[in-house]
């Protein structure tokens, strides 16, 4: 199987905006002289023919030099996250760069945030969660070839979604939460092994000890009204891991459909719907245990008649 470089990846979008930042990316890497490689979804996405708005990024470089550079070059600010080696920058084009040092992680206990250290770029790939998003193509080397040590482009091209290895949902229980929602919105199925992992006790029991802002942070990009909604509950149930939200929270097949038809529905109101045969006391619960702010909490106590309702 040929492997394409950047520039068969990226001859979709010549003279969009998209190539004019990744051409600013590219100056700036140069210019600082470091390398940067373009990774995760936008890769994947560039791959299956579909559009993306986050560019990932990753660096072997000094993360705050090369963001310094892009925000000087674009005309915007940057925020940096030094214990991480992250900084995000949003363009003016409406894009938001995500640039990462590279890096390898461990995992103290289940569902902690991890500890870093510098790595490679081959490292920061396999501390990754599926198979998909560990796909990288130099932006400094156009012609450079893609780089797919986990086999990413075959698990794309089946439709697959595979952890790397076994204790990638323990290590990080969001983990199992993002493949629900690269399910529901890209098409993509849990290989036969990742689903018996997301099925485990151990990953439901990892999900507990996950702060509900991270946990709501997953869900409402999921959320989104429609279909898309309806088969990231439809997942979650049969996943069983509804119940590591709230013990009562429970979707059958009407509230399926109802989630299907609200297409405009916000993820506040998703929820709203998916827990309205809570009471108010379990409502007030789950509210809690994701870290609801006020308007949200207001939404779900309120009821899903209050806009998409029988």
């Amino acid at each position: 199987m040929n492997k394409p470089t950047l520039q068969a990846l990226t001859a979709e979008i010549e003279g969009t905006p998209l190539a004019e930042e990744l051409e600013v990316v590219r100056a700036c890497a140069r210019s600082v002289r470091c390398d940067v490689y373009l990774v995760g979804g936008l890769v994947r996405d560039l791959l299956a023919g579909r559009r993306s708005t986050d560019i990932d990024l990753v660096t072997t470089g000094d993360v705050e030099v090369l963001s310094g550079c892009l925000a000087e070059r674009l005309g915007v600010v940057f925020t940096t996250y030094p214990v991480f080696r992250t900084a995000k920058i949003f363009t003016p084009a409406g894009f938001r760069l995500d640039l990462v040092g590279s890096r390898a992680e461990e995992y103290l206990f289940p569902g902690s945030l991890p500890s870093t250290r510098p790595g490679s770029l081959f490292e920061d790939l396999a501390r990754r969660d599926f198979t998909v998003n560990t796909m990288a193509v130099s932006l400094v080397e156009p012609g450079a070839e893609l780089i797919d040590p986990h086999r990413g482009r075959l698990d794309l091209e089946a439709g697959l979604l595979r952890v790397l290895h076994s204790a990638s949902f323990r290590d990080d229980p969001t983990r199992v939460l993002r493949g629900v929602r690269f399910s529901s919105e890209l098409g993509l199925m849990f290989e036969k092994r990742t689903r018996e992992l997301a099925c485990e006790q151990e990953t439901l029991a990892a999900l507990g000890k996950v702060s509900g802002f991270r946990i709501w942070r997953e869900l409402e990009m999921a959320l989104r009204g429609g279909e898309t909604a309806r088969a990231a509950v439809s997942l979650l149930r049969d996943l069983g891991l509804e119940k590591g939200l709230h013990s009562a929270l429970a979707a059958d097949d009407d509230v399926l459909d109802r989630l299907a038809a609200a297409d405009a529905a916000s993820p506040a109101m998703c929820l709203a719907i998916w827990a309205e045969e809570l009471d108010r006391g379990a409502k007030s619960e789950l509210g809690d245990r994701l870290a609801l702010s006020r308007s949200d909490r207001k939404v779900l106590l309120a009821g899903a008649d209050t806009g998409a309702g029988r």
